[in-house]
């Protein structure tokens, strides 16, 4: 219930800061750059180190609170920083939330992860750590559509070590950043119109994935069941 409380004004907090954006490009007749991706690189350069504190902190964010996918600020953080600097930005924050999440895990220990999760998959999860260890974790970044944030929290509960845990965690998420933040550089050869275009079909195409999200999750919890046996 807390966490929903804290996804409620987070999302409107980050209602609010789109709004004020706009209302900024507009007073400041800096519109017309939304079509021009240089034009808004020099928009977000204009605003110092609040540009890329805004992305650092959205990646924290939802590693906590979930409000939003990780990979709109990958995608964001590659079209305004490019490639490189977009993955080093993407990934400090999603590695700075992803240690909050593992020491939250082990400082406040089993009643804040029975607050995040039901216990049917908690017992999951500590099954795979207890069998597995590390590696098993390192299956859960790599995999899409596993509650890869909520297993930070239930593997700082665990016994293993929290800094070979935060290297696991870095492995397994580089790879995701890094397509994102390829997909946002490369969208500069798209125009406003078409980058928009994609932006939605890309929203309009998770939603529909959301309705089958526990579907495939059961799916691969059923493969990853199988290989712990093993």
């Amino acid at each position: 219930m807390m966490r929903k409380a804290w996804r409620q004004v987070l999302a409107g907090v980050v209602i609010l800061a789109l709004v004020a954006g706009g209302l900024f490009l507009w007073q400041s007749g800096r519109w017309a750059a939304l079509g021009d991706r240089q034009a808004l690189q020099e928009v977000a350069r204009s605003f110092g180190p609040w540009g890329a504190a805004i992305l650092f902190l959205a990646e924290v964010a939802q590693v906590l609170l979930a409000p939003f996918p990780g990979q709109a600020v990958g995608l964001a953080a590659g079209y305004f920083y490019g490639l490189w600097a977009g993955t080093a930005l993407a990934m400090a924050g999603l590695m700075t939330g992803t240690a909050l999440a593992l020491w939250l895990g082990r400082t406040l220990g089993r009643p804040l992860v029975e607050r995040l999760a039901n216990p049917a998959l908690i017992a999951r999860l500590d099954g795979y750590l207890e069998r597995r260890g590390e590696i098993i974790l390192l299956a859960i970044f790599l995999l899409p559509f596993l509650p890869d944030d909520l297993c930070c929290f239930v593997a700082g509960v665990s016994k293993l070590p929290l800094r070979r845990l935060w290297l696991v965690a870095l492995l397994g998420r580089l790879p995701g950043v890094l397509v994102t933040a390829y997909l946002g550089d490369r969208s500069q050869r798209l125009g406003w119109p078409q980058f928009a275009a994609l932006l939605a079909g890309l929203c309009v195409l998770g939603v529909l994935l959301a309705g089958y999200r526990q579907r495939v999750q059961a799916l691969l919890f059923r493969a990853l069941d199988r290989w712990v046996r093993r």
